[in-house]
């Protein structure tokens, strides 16, 4: 499944789940849309779609006031803004923890590299992820 299909079919399944695990389940599509390699404009175009989609196939009686179809949008809209503020979390969350990652694999590459305890060959593999070249 493409980026873009999955990040449309996992928007659109956020709204069904219920409200109980919601915010963990978003918290965990924007990790995962972190990990995809997805940018932020595509969480919240890829929700806000979704959201207009939910929308759209709502129907409307003909018993329907104004005032419940209002309440019912208004229900949707906060929805969607705490799907989006949990997502936008996770995905933060997500890339704050990868740059982590790398400050801490590089740190330890320098300080092999400064001891002279580390293995050439492993050293040397690892020196081409920093641009270093043999």
């Amino acid at each position: 499944m493409s980026d873009a299909n999955w990040l449309a079919a996992n928007c659109q399944d956020l709204l069904y789940v219920p409200a109980s695990a919601r915010r963990q389940a978003a918290v965990n599509r924007g990790a995962r849309a972190a990990d995809e390699g997805l940018t932020l404009r595509e969480i919240v175009t890829g929700l806000l779609d979704a959201t207009t989609v939910h929308w759209s196939g709502t129907p409307v009686a003909s018993t329907d006031t104004a005032v419940a179809v209002h309440s019912r949008a208004e229900t949707l809209l906060h929805t969607a803004r705490a799907l989006l503020t949990d997502a936008v979390d996770g995905y933060t969350r997500q890339n704050r923890a990868e740059l982590d990652r790398h400050d801490n694999e590089r740190a330890a590459f320098v300080n092999d590299l400064l001891t002279g305890r580390a293995d050439p060959g492993g050293l040397a593999e690892r020196a081409h992820r920093y641009g270093i070249r043999q």
